[in-house]
């Protein structure tokens, strides 16, 4: 069995795959989105900023791009997509204090919301994220280093009989830049 995956070469989001049962050309619509954001800058010591953003995952649709347009292979995907899903807000709150010209301290949240109605499995797998960091500069030379925690809990059936495991994730990273401006 054979089967391939290529970009169709217009935009990124245009592909074409292969298989030897059939080939499918079709068209993704994904979600509205709106993003709601507000900062407050403390003098020239630090800022305070909050987003939030709302998407409606059950309005994600999927459609045929044949001549015909008859998009009725698509009723059963569409029909599961707006049962099974519903909108989700995100939020992402983060600071940054300069006590002088030369170092800065930052901190950050991040909430993520399941996209599943809460009749499903995964409707409380949240992701949330932590951060704090701190950054150098002087003369064109900075440096940045920055700690995140990322906390997620998922469930997944391993078998077609069997109780959801449930899978929590607690990562740590651990990241650090270094450049020259010119």
């Amino acid at each position: 069995m054979n089967s391939s995956i290529e970009n169709n070469g217009g935009t990124d989001d245009e592909y074409e795959a292969n298989s030897p049962y059939s080939d499918y050309r079709y068209d993704f619509h994904s979600p509205m989105e709106a993003i709601i954001s507000a900062a407050y800058v403390i003098g020239n010591k630090g800022l305070i900023s909050v987003d939030y953003e709302y998407k409606d995952y059950s309005n994600n649709k999927f459609s045929s791009d044949s001549w015909d347009g008859d998009d009725s292979d698509f009723d059963g995907v569409n029909s599961d997509i707006e049962k099974y899903y519903q909108s989700a807000g995100n939020l992402h709150i983060g600071g940054e204090f300069r006590p002088n010209q030369n170092f800065s301290v930052r901190g950050g949240f991040e909430y993520y919301q399941s996209p599943y109605e809460s009749s499903q499995i995964n409707s409380d797998a949240n992701t949330k994220t932590y951060s704090m960091g701190i950054g150098w500069q002087m003369n064109g030379f900075f440096a940045d280093l920055t700690y995140k925690n990322l906390q997620k809990k998922s469930y997944i059936y391993l078998y077609d009989s069997a109780d959801a495991a449930k899978i929590k994730m607690d990562r740590d990273y651990l990241m650090m830049t270094i450049g020259f401006r010119f």
